[in-house]
Parts: structure tokens; sequence; C-alpha cells
């Protein structure tokens, strides 16, 4: 027989039932925000101090790009730079405090592959500051390019930051594509590109340095990623190349938009060379992307 507290009221039983229910719930949702309150922190740690260093074989491939050690506390500051370096082929390490990046520039100094080539510097670190970081990697590598970063815009500020061994000074708030342009700069003057062969195809020859495809009736203008596209057909001609393969080698991994624009590009690239009588056999592969095949007979352009 179920108790009854007053006639007409609840039962105890369920009234029990309910507060362990609340009870329950209460310490479920609590358990549920612990969790995920730690699980953001190990995802904002792990994404401020991740590496940002591709493997050591890529490396290898990659070093007449340079290799740029960026050492700021702000994740803001390394997610610009590092959006621009990358566009620009660039690798790049990302360090947060003095300490750390005292302890990679040690560890590569004199590794010809995985020695920094250029770093960026912030003077407000916290613990070691930027100027006496700049003081010890002088100590280890006297090449290396230092690069400040500082809110800083007094002249003497420049001036200390000059005489302790920094090449360049920065002043916040800065155009990270501009910073990303005067590093290509640096590393075209230690790097020497050399002058890439014209490559030859039927008709046609197309020089990668100056984006023109020249043929005996004159010369035709190409944008850098016609000539890529290009390129990339005439290297695997016979051989069906995907969309993808094209936005990977041609636009880059970092490449936002989608496929259509390979389509757009390739039928401004086709109608251009048809415009000055060049009739390459470039093929669509449903579902795939583009085949490019040599002309089974010798006939006219």
């Amino acid at each position: 027989m179920k108790e009854i507290s007053d006639a007409g009221s609840i039962p105890a039983s369920s009234i029990k039932s309910t507060i362990a229910i609340r009870r329950w719930c209460f310490f479920a949702a609590l358990y549920c925000v612990k969790v995920t309150y730690f699980l953001s922190v190990i995802l904002i740690d792990n994404t401020k101090r991740q590496s940002l260093e591709l493997p050591h074989q890529i490396l290898g491939r990659l070093r007449m790009n340079g290799r740029v050690l960026i050492c700021d506390d702000s994740i803001a500051v390394h997610r610009s730079l590092a959006r621009y370096l990358k566009s620009e082929g660039i690798v790049y390490q990302s360090a947060f405090s003095g300490e750390e990046a005292l302890k990679l520039v040690k560890s590569t100094c004199g590794d010809r592959r995985s020695g920094f080539d250029i770093i960026i510097l912030d003077i407000m670190l916290p613990g070691i500051n930027g100027l006496d970081v700049c003081r010890e990697i002088r100590k280890v590598d006297q090449n290396v390019y230092v690069m400040m970063l500082s809110a800083k815009g007094e002249v003497t500020d420049r001036v200390v930051g000059l005489e302790i061994g920094a090449d360049d000074y920065v002043v916040k708030p800065f155009s990270p594509k501009e910073v990303a342009i005067r590093i290509r700069k640096i590393l075209n003057r230690l790097y020497p590109k050399k002058d890439s062969e014209v490559v030859e195809f039927e008709d046609i020859s197309i020089n990668p340095d100056s984006y023109q495809a020249v043929y005996s009736g004159g010369v035709i203008e190409l944008s850098s990623k016609e000539t890529g596209v290009l390129l990339y057909l005439i290297k695997n001609v016979g051989r069906a190349v995907s969309r993808d393969q094209l936005i990977e080698n041609i636009w880059g991994y970092d490449y936002e938009g989608d496929e259509r624009t390979v389509d757009s590009l390739m039928k401004r690239l086709k109608q251009k060379l048809q415009d000055n009588g060049i009739n390459l056999n470039i093929k669509s592969v449903y579902g795939v992307g583009y085949r490019l095949d040599r002309r089974t007979s010798k006939g006219s352009r």
C-alpha cells in the first residue's frame, strides 16, 4: 500500500524518484561541462603548441623556399602570417615564448636541412623578452635573418633592436601580406632562382618564367595559373588529370575555392589558344578532369 502524506497529495515514492532524477540530471550536466572545458583546454593548447613543421623528407624538397620561425605569444599573429607564408610556399614553424624559440634555434643551428633562414621575433614575450632572445641567438648564429615585431614605434626602440643584432624592425599593427612579401624577397636573395627551361610541345614553346606560349605566329600571353595548368597537362600527357590534382599542384593545399574555378580557367585557356590558331588536343574526362593527348597525325595548327 502506497504511502500518502495527505489525502489527494503526490505519493512520497514519486517525490523521491523526481528528486533522484533531478539530482542525476544535475550531476550529468556538471560532468558534461567539465568534460567540455577539459577538451577545450586540450584543443586550444594543441592549436597553440602544434609545431606546424612539415616532415623532414618534405623539408628537404622545399628547402629552396626557405624556412621561417615565428615567435610571438599571439595565436592571431601566427595564423595571419601562416596564411600568407603558405601561399608563398614558405615552410615555417611556430614558437610562443622566448625559451621555446631559443630551444628550436639551438637544436637546429648549423643543420642545413632544418635550420632557420629567417626568425620573426616579437619583443614583448612572456618570460625572456625578444631583445634578450635576439642577443642569445646571435651568440650561436650570426647569419640567420632576425625580423623584430613590436608595438613600440619609437626610434630609440628600433635602434636598440637593430644594435643588438636584429636585421629588420616591423611595428604592430602590420600587414601580414607585406611581411610575407618582404620575407619572400629576402629568401629569393638567399636562394636565387635558376631560369626554368622552356618546355616544347608540338607547335608551341612555353616559358615558365615569362608566362608566355611562343608559336610560329607570335606570342600568347598567359597568366601564372594558365601557365601552370598547361605545363602540368604536358607533363602528364596522355593521362587523365583530376581537378583535385590541378588544384593541389597549381593553386596549393590552402586553396578555399571549388572545382568550378578549374573549369573556368580551362575554358579561358583553350579559348586563348584557339584564338591564336593553336588547337591542342585537350579533352574533358567525365567525372575526373582533363587529359591532353598528342595529335595522331601531323596536321596544321
